[in-house]
């Protein structure tokens, strides 16, 4: 089982283009930023690619003296994010930014807000305004978390994790549902794991995790199938013979919710029946349906 979660692990972190580095484009040198030529300077390599990107002469930067400002219009619906994006910051490159409310942004700063003119922009779409500081606003509370992953992106493509190209961008995502699938019916991973998962979904602006919660290892021998190892991962207090060993209690499972909420990320939560549900006929086999000489589970 542990090599099973080492090759999992493994291949998600490849299909996702993860690995040390979470980023693996060409990094953009703070030196080719200050030479000011805008027309010779691609959109930077983040993934997904943005909507537009303009480029204007001049580079943000990042100091020690900078902060996360919070438009005090907006403070409640966007303290969460900030909050996200400050860890994030501090996790990823080192810099410990404060988090400060207030409606007038200083050089160097990060400004969230939220603007209702932004008639080009979806309802998780975005807009990036770099200058001498940098403002992130989307027309609801989403959008400008995605703003926020593409500013890590921006950040990790330089070098020294501090400068940014001036540039006006707008983005809005061409899909409405953007995730991954995982079957922790069959082999349980951590919620540690699946916390890890969220951050790298959320970074590459995706918001869908599914967790098949259910299912069996269909064998061979058909003689033995109802004996087959079988997963049902979440506890049951009413139904406690079908929880298996390895599972997520009531508490773990609302915090992980909660946790992909704070990152963009909705969980989706699968209970795979009738064909996959032996968990449940083993614990129950008067639930199972008989057909000529087969065993059919529902």
């Amino acid at each position: 089982m542990h090599l099973r979660k080492k090759i999992l692990s493994l291949s998600l972190f490849m299909s996702l283009g993860i690995y040390t580095n979470p980023l693996l484009a060409a990094d953009i040198s703070s030196s080719s930023l200050t030479n000011n030529k805008c027309n010779k300077i691609e959109s930077p390599k983040v993934i997904p690619s943005f909507s537009t990107w303009q480029c204007h002469k001049g580079v943000f930067k990042l100091t020690h003296k900078s902060n996360i400002v919070v438009d005090v219009k907006y403070a409640k619906k966007l303290l969460s994010t900030s909050e996200v994006l400050q860890k994030d910051i501090l996790d990823l490159f080192s810099k410990s930014l404060n988090v400060v409310i207030s409606e007038k942004p200083n050089k160097g700063d990060i400004f969230l807000t939220i603007s209702k003119q932004e008639t080009s922009l979806s309802n998780e779409g975005y807009q990036l305004d770099i200058a001498d500081h940098l403002t992130i606003k989307a027309l609801h509370d989403n959008g400008v978390l995605w703003g926020t992953r593409s500013l890590l992106q921006l950040l990790q493509l330089d070098p020294a994790h501090s400068h940014i190209q001036h540039a006006s961008v707008t983005d809005n995502p061409k899909w409405e549902h953007r995730g991954l699938l995982l079957d922790v019916g069959r082999m349980y991973l951590p919620t540690d794991f699946l916390k890890n998962i969220i951050k790298q979904l959320s970074y590459f602006k995706m918001n869908e995790l599914q967790l098949h919660l259910n299912d069996n290892v269909i064998k061979i021998d058909e003689d033995n199938w109802l004996n087959a190892e079988s997963g049902f991962r979440l506890e049951s207090t009413s139904h406690p013979d079908i929880t298996s060993q390895q599972h997520y209690t009531k508490k773990e499972y609302i915090e992980l919710i909660q946790f992909a909420q704070s990152y963009g990320v909705k969980i989706i939560s699968e209970i795979d029946a009738p064909a996959h549900s032996l968990a449940f006929t083993q614990a129950y086999p008067s639930l199972r349906l008989k057909g000529e000489g087969v065993s059919l589970i529902i």
